[in-house]
């Protein structure tokens, strides 16, 4: 039977069209999720010590392409709602919101470059992502630094108090925006059936459940011994001592899954005991 070319190529277009929409609507809805999550750690107008959304965006431009870079700004306007007024929009709005797109983007794009096999993400690649986040949570405080400065003085005390809480929340969060960016290219990749095979054959055997049980009684302990004070974050590096050895002996990949888990049952305890998480976050 025959099928004309112009046929194929509409519903070629079709496809596209549709899987575009898809990934828009997940960009879009993924950043608000995370925008949520930022407000509960928001220190000052402007200043959250746990920003996700951004590094995760920037990982999404580098799977998705540049023509998702409208989406990113969309998804920037729109993902402070309910708490933002986007209905009084303004320029004191917008120096951010341009801030983080030209500077996550640019980075996104960089890393497409720098890696166009996106499916596989190797070690190598892994050590050069965690530099460019590091490098990106630099530059959009420094850009935070020079649009904050008062025009009659040197910087305030205001925002030398506020901007390493912004440096570590564009870093902490990035860093946090990985290992699910991770688990979300895996899903993508592999689909669900391989994950749950995954979790069976691989994370759930005795030895990997020692060590997470190791982890998370760590983490608790930690916490559960700082008696009361910020000064039990030193206790934190503690937990380096089992996330190394399980990236020893079973690779990368299982060790920034469990430093994931470590970081994230510590943080927990951290809010259910009432205590300052920015201890936690800043190591």
């Amino acid at each position: 039977m025959f099928v004309s070319s112009e046929r194929t190529d509409l519903t070629s277009r079709m496809t596209g069209q549709r899987q575009f929409l898809r990934n828009a609507l997940f960009f879009v809805l993924s950043f608000w999720l995370l925008n949520q999550v930022v407000y509960l750690f928001e220190v000052a107008e402007g200043v959250s010590i746990f920003y996700p959304p951004s590094g995760f965006a920037m990982l999404l431009i580098y799977l998705f392409g540049a023509k998702y870079l409208p989406v990113f700004f969309f998804a920037i306007l729109v993902g402070g709602l309910p708490q933002r007024d986007v209905f009084n929009y303004n320029l004191e709005m917008l120096i951010p919101d341009v801030r983080m797109f030209f500077i996550y983007g640019t980075a996104g794009l960089i890393l497409a470059k720098l890696n166009p096999e996106k499916k596989k993400l190797s070690a190598t690649f892994y050590y050069t992502l965690m530099l460019i986040i590091i490098a990106t949570a630099l530059l959009a405080s420094a850009v935070f630094v020079m649009v904050a400065i008062d025009t009659d003085s040197t910087l305030s005390t205001r925002w030398r108090d506020q901007v390493p809480l912004f440096f570590v929340g564009n870093l902490t969060g990035a860093l946090t925006a990985l290992p699910i960016f991770t688990f979300y290219l895996y899903v993508k990749s592999n689909g669900w059936k391989r994950l749950k095979l995954t979790i069976t054959d691989v994370i759930l055997k005795p030895d990997k459940l020692t060590a997470f049980l190791i982890i998370i009684s760590l983490s608790f302990f930690v916490v559960f011994l700082g008696k009361y004070s910020e000064n039990y974050s030193s206790y934190y590096y503690l937990i380096l001592v089992p996330i190394i050895w399980t990236s020893v002996k079973w690779g990368l990949g299982i060790g920034l899954m469990c430093a994931f888990i470590g970081n994230l049952f510590t943080l927990s305890f951290y809010v259910l005991f009432g205590y300052s998480y920015y201890g936690m976050l800043e190591v």
